[in-house]
């Protein structure tokens, strides 16, 4: 079972690709908000997951909050890419 370091490795890592991919104009603010946030958000699956298992009321320690952290993720990605496909324009409008 992946301890919360895991968590937080993980989030830092996907926090800065989107902000490596994503178009800015500025860089990516830099401050221990942003980093307290992804702590946090990073960890909430198993905030959610944890309390229920303990209280029975899921089989494991991976149930509903992984599974929508999964889905909302996998539901970002599909947009995003959606976004950057149909709003870029095409090579033979540049030129």
């Amino acid at each position: 079972m992946p301890d919360p370091c895991a968590h937080v490795g993980f989030g830092f890592v996907a926090a800065r690709l989107l902000a490596a991919v994503l178009p800015w104009d500025t860089p990516a603010p830099q401050s221990l908000a942003i980093d307290l946030l992804i702590i946090a958000a990073a960890n909430l699956p198993d905030a959610v997951d944890k309390p229920l298992y303990l209280m029975k009321c899921a089989p494991g320690t991976r149930s509903y909050g992984h599974t929508v952290l999964f889905l909302t993720a996998t539901t970002c990605a599909a947009a995003f890419t959606a976004c950057l496909l149909y709003t870029s324009p095409s090579p033979r409008d540049r030129g």
